[in-house]
């Protein structure tokens, strides 16, 4: 829990950090708006903060977690964004990762009458893609939008695929 924690502190660091800077340039891109920020529902869900600081190109740094393991991501990625008409874009982009899960390594210890439970966390990085679309709601500075994130893992685990839901406010 205490990585967690940390973890949280770090993303909301970097997260002021990033939002300060991008009010500093006060800069708007030609389409779109320069910042969001959102929720993510799917296999990792969490929060997610996009910063685009030309027309198409962004970063987005995110802070998931994955329930069934306890275990948490946090992730920051290059983008590159696809205006489409009728309020459509897709977007793509790849970056980095690091996280913990919980998952494994479960044990226990004796000590006089008392038994104690617990799980060993296990780090891992590696590398991320995303693949997506969304749809910006008229008239309101709200989009959703579906994504596809592979991940290439460390040694422990070869890769996993993760579909999520994003509904993001832009300012």
């Amino acid at each position: 829990m205490k990585t967690i924690a940390t973890s949280f502190r770090t993303f909301l660091f970097i997260l002021c950090l990033t939002a300060a800077t991008c009010y500093a340039q006060n800069e708007t891109p030609a389409y779109g708006a320069a910042n969001d920020i959102g929720l993510r529902l799917g296999g990792y869900s969490g929060i997610t903060y996009r910063h685009f600081w030309e027309k198409n190109n962004g970063m987005e740094l995110s802070l998931l977690g994955w329930i069934p393991s306890g275990g948490s991501i946090l992730s920051a990625m290059w983008e590159y964004r696809i205006p489409l008409p009728n309020r459509f874009s897709l977007y793509a982009g790849a970056g980095l990762f690091a996280g913990n899960a919980y998952a494994h390594d479960v044990y226990y210890y004796q000590y006089g009458d008392r038994v104690y439970y617990g799980t060993a966390g296990q780090p891992f990085v590696g590398l991320e893609g995303v693949l997506g679309a969304e749809y910006s709601i008229p008239t309101t500075p709200l989009s959703i939008g579906l994504d596809l994130r592979p991940r290439m893992f460390d040694f422990i685990y070869p890769y996993s695929w993760d579909a999520g839901l994003n509904i993001r406010y832009h300012f």
